[in-house]
């Protein structure tokens, strides 16, 4: 069956960022903000913030920013640890790959992208895998 990308950008409804008050969208402050996806961005410092996205597909791919001083963190799905990884770089770069999970069963599935470390991440967007659906 063929597959398509559906993107989400960090601002949809379709991601839940926790705790209350831990992630910040967009600041103002950030002068990188505008070479973001759609010029948005949702970030935290605050180890053990999470951002979970459900989704219906085979796939999906979290973009967000590798720059100095950014941290670590790990994405699980469906309530088991798939990766780790560091958003830490020597220069600044948006639209980057902070991890990828495919070859999935095609179904509800579960992501999670904690803050493991205190130091910042972001979330720019992520793509999901999916498959047109088939019931009339």
């Amino acid at each position: 069956m063929a597959s398509f990308d559906l993107k989400v950008e960090d601002s949809s409804p379709l991601i839940s960022y926790a705790p209350v008050g831990a992630w910040a969208d967009s600041p103002s402050t950030d002068a990188l903000v505008a070479s973001y996806s759609g010029q948005s961005l949702h970030t935290t410092s605050a180890q053990g913030a999470t951002a979970t996205i459900n989704f219906n597909g085979t796939g999906i791919s979290i973009f967000g920013g590798r720059r100095p001083g950014y941290g670590a963190f790990t994405i699980s799905i469906d309530g088991q640890t798939a990766t780790t990884g560091s958003a830490n770089s020597d220069q600044e770069s948006t639209n980057e790959a902070l991890g990828s999970l495919s070859n999935l069963v095609y179904g509800p599935h579960t992501v999670i992208i904690t803050n493991t470390g205190g130091s910042p991440i972001d979330i720019d967007y992520v793509n999901v895998e999916t498959q047109p659906s088939t019931s009339r």
